[in-house]
């Protein structure tokens, strides 16, 4: 009967604890729970490439950036310090908000750095369309 009680309460102990993790997952991921990324504030956008930086204030492409369904969680994952050939500079104003970089896919996960920090993104942005866009229109302005 001791064991069977044991038992049970280690199963229990185990369970409060995968649902500890979970609930501290979630709390991390943004936009929902992770306090320290805020992207309500962003009114232009910027696609750096070698010396070049383009600008777009063109809301519906700094939607596409960090859509709803987006989620990011900041991570310590073990992958190669490698800086990819792009990235966005996120602005409010002319204060730069965010230098975002983005790494590729990797075993089916989207690596970003967001000011340096290392973060997972579920359901990433695709960022070689916004990069076109971005493109797009800074042609037209020429």
């Amino acid at each position: 009967m001791k064991k069977k009680i044991i038992a049970v309460s280690i199963v229990i102990c185990i369970i409060f604890m995968l649902m500890c993790y979970y609930v501290w997952k979630e709390w991390q991921a943004n936009p929902k729970g992770n306090k320290e990324l805020d992207f309500t504030k962003i009114d232009r956008l910027s696609l750096c490439f070698a010396d070049d930086e383009l600008f777009t204030e063109n809301k519906k492409i700094i939607k596409k950036l960090f859509p709803k369904d987006s989620v990011y969680t900041k991570t310590n994952d073990d992958v190669p310090d490698f800086a990819g050939i792009m990235y966005f500079n996120v602005y409010d104003g002319k204060k730069l908000l965010y230098e975002i970089n983005p790494l590729g896919d990797e075993l089916e996960e989207q690596y970003i750095y967001i000011n340096d920090d290392l973060y997972i993104v579920e359901n990433p942005p695709d960022y070689g369309e916004i990069s076109h866009l971005i493109q797009q229109e800074n042609m037209k302005k020429d």
